[in-house]
């Protein structure tokens, strides 16, 4: 498998791969043809993999033959069953949240399926994330974990206003994420309130549940997707190209602006919608642009910005992201000794005085992984201060 990008950004080969899948004609014909002669097909990174659903689908629009086109469609039907299989055993999880008052906004994947009527397979999904209003999110913890599900960190078990999600699992593979916040620069209410009211009426298999709107999904889908990941986060694009394709929910352009604003997130906007227009010609208007470049930025944002598209440095890379974060975002929610404070709750430690002990365990956690190579499945997360 190859090796993951410094960047989020794509690498030419993923860039090629993109332009096969996205693009019409002759160009995604070329881009396709040029991608498969500088790529072995054995050592495609899972990003990438996630891509070929899309792929097949579009060659096959353009009337493409070859060979290849058989074992696409194996991955097709892989992704197409395993997604059908992860909604199948979410459901009773949105049932009984539904029977207990308490509704599920679907966003990210799941809501471009259900909001799109998107073919299964067009969209990959390794869990199914979910929204909560944040006063009904511990109450849904607690039903998850009736029905089974275990949170995938030990010590998640209770609503963390630190946190903005927490994963569970059912012990059969599946996942769902369980959000009650969309965004991990936003860790208070305020925001999620218009998502509610922006959202789409939708149902699965009966279900009713809600969709997270257009605008908000690509807003999401950009501030969520432009950061590093073991696993190359170019799935974005497409799902932008998704959301620019829905004619029944046009981008509010305006909201997308101001929202953007008071999240204070116009920076990754600003790269993000650059690189749709510029590089795949989707349809951004240039006084969007304008207007989020001359938005005030920060220079603790720009300092965040900068850490969380590169790879993190060794060791100590993702706590120096964590204060940024803190410093850019948090601060002003927490009294003295705030980051102290705000490290407590994040971590899930007993007392005050005990949050230095834990860093110093997680720097050594990071340690024996990175420097002495261990299997990070092998060092559990949970210490002596959880509580």
């Amino acid at each position: 498998m190859s090796q993951p990008a410094n960047t989020c950004w794509p690498t030419p080969d993923q860039t090629l791969l993109l332009r096969a899948a996205l693009l019409k004609g002759q160009r995604a014909v070329d881009a396709w043809e040029q991608w498969r002669e500088v790529v072995d097909f054995r050592d495609i990174d899972y990003g990438s993999q996630r891509l070929l659903p899309l792929l097949y689908r579009n060659l096959l629009d353009q009337g493409v033959r070859s060979s290849l086109m058989a074992r696409y469609k194996g991955i097709y039907r892989h992704f197409w069953l395993s997604n059908h299989f992860l909604f199948y055993h979410t459901k009773p999880v949105l049932s009984a949240l539904h029977e207990a008052g308490i509704g599920a906004l679907l966003f990210k994947g799941a809501g471009l399926v259900v909001a799109g009527n998107l073919d299964y397979a067009l969209r990959p999904m390794d869990d199914i994330d979910f929204l909560v209003r944040e006063e009904n999110a511990q109450t849904a913890i607690d039903i998850i974990r009736k029905l089974g599900w275990q949170p995938k960190a030990e010590h998640a078990a209770d609503f963390n206003p630190t946190a903005h999600a927490v994963m569970y699992h059912d012990g059969k593979g599946h996942y769902i994420d369980l959000h009650w916040y969309s965004l991990t620069q936003a860790l208070t209410g305020k925001h999620e309130a218009g998502y509610w009211e922006r959202s789409l009426d939708a149902k699965i298999d009966g279900i009713p549940v809600r969709c997270m709107g257009m605008t908000d999904q690509l807003i999401h889908t950009c501030v969520h997707g432009i950061r590093w990941n073991p696993i190359a986060p170019i799935r974005w694009i497409a799902d932008a190209a998704v959301i620019f394709e829905n004619k029944g929910q046009p981008v509010q352009w305006e909201h997308l602006v101001a929202h953007s604003k008071n999240l204070h997130v116009t920076l990754p906007m600003l790269q993000g919608l650059r690189y749709l227009k510029t590089e795949f010609n989707m349809p951004v208007p240039d006084y969007v642009l304008r207007s989020l470049e001359n938005a005030p930025v920060s220079y603790q944002e720009k300092w965040h910005y900068q850490l969380s598209v590169r790879k993190n440095l060794p060791v100590f890379g993702g706590f120096i992201l964590q204060v940024v974060r803190y410093w850019a975002y948090q601060r002003k929610q927490y009294p003295f000794p705030g980051f102290l404070r705000y490290l407590q709750r994040k971590w899930g430690v007993r007392y005050l005085w005990q949050v230095p002990f834990e860093g110093v365990l997680r720097i050594w956690r990071n340690i024996r992984i990175e420097v002495f190579k261990q299997d990070p499945a092998s060092i559990p997360m949970h210490s002596i201060f959880h509580e």
